[in-house]
């Protein structure tokens, strides 16, 4: 955990340190397919196995192009129906290829989505072949078969044109990344037979995560991020980023790095760089390769305003924390329902110091059981706005943070 802070003005040592409804606009002008594609009596050719399938509407092009692309630099690959269909010949051998070769399909769903046949019968024969499906919003709809296949799935939402495209991108990323890990450990196909993998769906939705935890409103913090990138000078504070990246990717260091300063001094803008570097999926390290390096990536990240009721209070920044990693890991959202099953309304019921160990501590280190290599880095900014002075919130997340051990991931 990164948390930067200006040192409080006492004596005292810290305890701790750091489409038009006629007409089908996907993939070409084709007969209506139904519901399903038959995957009887069919001969694919040959085809190596892809880490995703674009499931989309040509209508939605600009967008899934470009999520395309960004999935691609991040070392995935992909199958697309423009690239493999002067391959495959058949607009239906193309498709079944798409599904029975990918370990997970996007669902680009759109107004256009909704009402092309061949998406219907795409997504309908990918749920049918049990296969991983990743929902992406890139509009609000109206949605109604779409949304009863996906019901129970987490969405990420590129609707909002406003919004931090780039961050999107690391949530899907991270969608895509634990599907395919929990996929390693089955038996791969070793036909054309539809493969065994069960998809994986989220035993809590994004909007149960919501309403359970009441996190800050996200888009707040990531606007106070920005304006910081926005104001600082290309390589402003790099020597001190480079501690911090060198920390984040070091397994053995300590899991807190404490960064204390005098007020202007940088914090801040250390604090928005490290967001930034973290927020790439295969973040390129420039530290000297050693045994104990690990892989960093951004975890949660949380800014305070002394100011604004929301984003001073320990208690909501906690259950913000938890909300985030949620949403980027299963294991941690599995772990947040399976308390609210055992016991009804338990989560409301704990105060910061056992919410920072039972939404935080517990969960990740179940993360770091699964996956030892990775580093899961929580950025705080402020830690010295995080609740009213001596007041009894402060003083339980200051107790929790400095004496229940983080795990190092």
């Amino acid at each position: 955990m990164l948390t930067v802070d200006t040192p409080a003005q006492t004596t005292s040592k810290p305890v701790f340190a750091q489409n038009d409804p006629t007409t089908d606009n996907h993939l070409s002008t084709t007969p209506s397919l139904a519901p399903a594609i038959s995957t009887t009596a069919r001969e694919p050719q040959l085809a190596k196995e892809f880490d995703v399938m674009i499931s989309y509407c040509w209508a939605n092009k600009d967008d899934v192009l470009w999520i395309k692309g960004a999935l691609e630099k991040r070392g995935f690959s992909i199958w697309f129906d423009k690239e493999r269909m002067p391959e495959v010949g058949d607009i239906y051998d193309g498709m079944w290829e798409g599904i029975s070769k990918s370990k997970v399909v996007c669902s680009f769903l759109s107004v256009h989505y909704e009402n092309s046949k061949n998406c219907r019968g795409e997504l309908c024969t990918a749920r049918k072949q049990k296969r991983t499906i990743v929902p992406i919003d890139l509009d609000c709809g109206p949605f109604t078969w779409t949304e009863l296949i996906t019901a129970e799935l987490l969405y990420v939402d590129f609707s909002d044109k406003s919004h931090d495209r780039n961050e999107k991108m690391d949530e899907l990323v991270n969608r895509i990344v634990s599907a395919l890990r929990k996929q390693q450990t089955s038996v791969p196909p070793t036909s054309w037979n539809p493969p065994t993998t069960m998809p994986v769906t989220p035993v809590i939705s994004k909007e149960e995560l919501k309403q359970l935890l009441d996190p800050t409103h996200i888009v707040k913090i990531e606007n106070d991020v920005e304006e910081v990138n926005r104001k600082c000078l290309p390589g402003a504070r790099e020597w001190l980023l480079q501690d911090v990246k060198d920390w984040a990717e070091d397994s053995e260091a300590s899991s807190i790095f404490w960064l204390v300063a005098l007020a202007g001094a940088g914090k801040s803008v250390v604090a928005a760089s490290a967001i930034n570097w973290l927020r790439s999926a295969k973040a390129v390290s420039t530290t000297t390769p050693r045994k104990s390096s690990a892989q960093a990536v951004l975890g949660a990240f949380f800014v305070r305003k002394a100011d604004q009721s929301d984003r001073n209070d320990p208690f909501r920044l906690v259950h913000t924390l938890a909300y985030q990693i949620a949403l980027k890991f299963d294991v941690v959202a599995q772990h947040i329902n399976e308390l609210e099953e055992a016991e009804p309304g338990f989560i409301g019921k704990l105060n910061v110091s056992r919410a920072f160990k039972n939404l935080l501590v517990d969960p990740l280190a179940k993360l770091q059981s699964q996956n030892a290599n990775e580093h899961v880095v929580i950025v705080l900014d402020a830690l010295d706005e995080c609740g009213k002075a001596h007041s009894k919130g402060r003083a339980d997340f200051l107790y929790a943070l400095g004496n229940i051990t983080l795990p190092k991931n």
